[in-house]
């Protein structure tokens, strides 16, 4: 049946410390996993995070964590995700993160930002010592503080200054 993984199929990691390992069966797309890594306070707390990609039969599916609570949905397609997965989704697949393009401060990152369901949302990037990028889509000003607040544009730096 559609969906059945193939033992040969191996997940694409992105800038993950612990890869994701195969199922024998995807599991449902509602159902999510806590997942510990030892980099969460490098993370905004809001937002998403594609951390692999698998194709079988011809078909994506994603792995997406969701900072608010650090779990992980696996076998999101592009059909079944949500909207900010959807979102998170589509950037990766066709607006890629261009380094050069990113406004950078350490290895702290600003790709993008844009109102979004009346909110200013933020596409974030953290450089990993190994060079490689973790891409946080749809972070919220809530959701950034310490290193990530200095990214806060217009309207989300007044309200944070005032506080």
């Amino acid at each position: 049946s559609e969906g059945e993984p193939s033992p040969a199929v191996a997940a694409e990691t992105l800038s993950v410390e612990q890869p994701v390992t195969e199922q024998s069966a995807p599991a449902p797309a509602a159902a999510a996993e806590p997942e510990s890594q030892p980099n969460i306070l490098e993370a905004p707390a809001i937002g998403v995070e594609i951390v692999a990609i698998e194709e079988r039969k011809g078909r994506r599916y994603f792995t997406i964590r969701d900072l608010r609570n650090y779990g992980t949905v696996r076998n999101v397609t592009e059909a079944s995700a949500r909207k900010l997965w959807s979102y998170a989704i589509n950037q990766y697949l066709h607006n890629t993160v261009d380094p050069e393009r990113v406004t950078w401060s350490g290895d702290y990152g600003l790709w993008q930002s844009a109102t979004r369901s009346r909110k200013l949302r933020y596409d974030l990037v953290r450089r990993q010592t190994d060079g490689s990028l973790r891409v946080f889509y749809g972070v919220t000003a809530d959701g950034m503080s310490g290193p990530w607040a200095q990214f806060l544009r217009g309207k989300d730096r007044a309200e944070r200054e005032e506080t």
